[in-house]
């Protein structure tokens, strides 16, 4: 089976999904999940790792019964991989943490992370990252509703990769 070979390492916050709750039906929801799920598994670098969240921001959607019916426990589990570094986790501001878990994994292959975010949250990002500096580098951040092209594209392409063998 052919990996796909991804630029950037995925990092997800809460908000995100909420914004997408608010823009996509349960299909289309469930659909962009599904996704998530074949891009982490055919990733070449992160075989089923390559898509994140913390601990504590995946406990704060689970923490809202609303999004949790409408996301689907198992599609959810399955599409991220929940970090639990303790020392990242102990930051309570979810922006810092989402952060600090980009750097961490930008310290591995690809060596850059894109950071999932809504589109609100945007300004609030790039304000603490410009504060960072260096250590901001080879950090990007994607909205809520470029997040849905972006998603589908990199699906794309493991399709192909798939369907090359």
């Amino acid at each position: 089976m052919t990996k796909t070979k991804l630029p950037y390492r995925f990092i997800f916050d809460s908000f995100h999904f909420s914004a997408l709750k608010e823009i996509l039906n349960q299909t289309s929801f469930s659909v962009y999940l599904i996704q998530l799920m074949k891009i982490s598994s055919n990733s070449m670098d992160h075989k089923r790792k390559h898509c994140l969240i913390s601990r504590k921001s995946l406990e704060e959607i689970s923490r809202d019964t609303l999004k949790f019916k409408y996301i689907g426990l198992f599609l959810f589990t399955n599409a991220l991989d929940p970090q639990d570094i303790s020392i990242i986790e102990k930051v309570d501001d979810e922006i810092e943490r989402t952060i600090r878990y980009a750097q961490d994994s930008k310290a591995y292959e690809p060596f850059k992370s894109a950071i999932f975010t809504n589109d609100d949250k945007i300004d609030e990002y790039k304000e603490l990252l410009n504060k960072m500096g260096k250590d901001a580098e080879n950090i990007i951040l994607v909205g809520h509703r470029e997040a849905i092209g972006l998603i589908k594209k990199y699906h794309e392409e493991v399709k192909a990769n798939l369907s090359g063998c």
